[in-house]
């Protein structure tokens, strides 16, 4: 494997204040609680582990990623990592990835604890797998958090945060790095959709899960007919003649579908109705019990993303996907993503009762 050298090292800005990071929702006592709640819990993710393999690349200290988040989607990981590779290259440690040891939902029974889920779609930051340090002298392993700690935190108000977009989008094209595979299937997929089209507007609009299910914490999504509202006054603003979709809504995609005709356009990825969810609360609990390929579906998603990010205008709610299309792109000639503030916390109880309903 090749191995690289970190290009930069320096710290990430500051947060936004608090008084800017706050919404009304979030001073209801059920946010308060669990803010409350949260440092003690961090306290049971372990602790920093210094240790050594061997005598190898003694010169080197390795950061080893890894956390357990078998529910979360693909780019959710992928801002979790991105956010440990600043905190390692800050502190002068050699990113390394471990999605094999950590149970994720693109691993099944067989490749748990055996393959690098990581892998399927993108390098190692800097080239050194988990192979290659085996035997290394110096060993880093990250705490079990989501992300180090506030200072390289990617959060939802990351879009009022410019610097924040800058800094996180330079480490993004430097060390977030597609494999041949992955790479080969985007750029071939958005050559053959996008062929031919210029002044397109894209747009991601969340259903499913988050209209039905509202999920407490999480920020609220707008309405599609809002959104079909801002497409068109930004369509006839800038004279864009397509409108390319993403969204994992069938429902959603037909409503557009009937509205904006032979103007609008998207990749093949798989979208789910209102009605599947029934039964479950997230997509991930549907692709798992279809026992469906969720390597191909997380390569059609990441395809959706990269498509919106080459995009000549955007909009959006505020999701995880959102915060990656920003984090691919060079920027657009206009975009707006929704503040709507965030679905409310159910009691704690409830809360405790859907963790453990995750663990069965």
């Amino acid at each position: 494997m090749n191995h690289r050298s970190a290009q930069n090292n320096f710290a990430p800005p500051p947060p936004l204040p608090f008084y800017k990071r706050i919404h009304r929702e979030q001073l209801h006592p059920n946010f308060l609680i669990r803010n409350m709640i949260r440092p003690i819990n961090n306290l049971f993710k372990g602790t920093e582990k210094k240790t050594s393999y061997g005598s190898e690349n003694e010169e080197a200290t390795f950061y080893v990623i890894g956390f357990p988040r078998g529910e979360d989607g693909l780019l959710f990981l992928v801002l979790c990592n991105l956010s440990h590779i600043a905190y390692a290259l800050e502190h002068g440690y050699i990113p390394v990835i471990d999605q094999q040891n950590y149970y994720n939902q693109y691993l099944s029974k067989e490749t748990f604890l055996h393959e690098n889920s990581w892998e399927y779609f993108f390098l190692q930051p800097l080239g050194y797998s988990l192979d290659d340090i085996k035997k290394s002298k110096n060993i880093v392993t990250s705490r079990k958090l989501q992300m180090p700690n506030k200072k390289y935190t990617i959060d939802f108000y990351i879009f009022e945060d410019k610097a924040r977009v800058a800094y996180f989008r330079d480490l993004f094209s430097r060390y977030i790095i597609f494999n041949e595979k992955t790479k080969n299937y985007l750029y071939s997929e958005y050559d053959s959709l996008f062929s031919g089209k210029t002044n397109v507007l894209g747009i991601l609009c969340r259903g499913t899960d988050y209209l039905q299910k509202k999920p407490g914490g999480h920020p609220v999504q707008p309405e599609p007919s809002d959104v079909i509202k801002k497409a068109k006054e930004i369509m006839e603003k800038y004279g864009c003649k397509h409108l390319y979709l993403a969204t994992e809504d069938q429902d959603i995609y037909e409503t557009f579908e009937a509205e904006f005709k032979e103007k609008l356009f998207s990749n093949n990825q798989r979208r789910f109705r209102q009605s599947d969810f029934s039964n479950h609360d997230y997509i991930s609990q549907i692709m798992n019990s279809n026992k469906e390929d969720n390597y191909s579906l997380g390569l059609k998603y990441l395809s959706s993303l990269y498509n919106l990010s080459k995009c000549d205008y955007f909009i959006g709610g505020k999701t995880a996907g959102t915060i990656g299309v920003y984090l691919l792109s060079n920027g657009f000639t206009y975009d707006y993503v929704w503040d709507i503030g965030f679905y409310p916390l159910p009691p704690l109880h409830k809360t405790i009762q859907q963790k453990l309903k995750w663990k069965k």
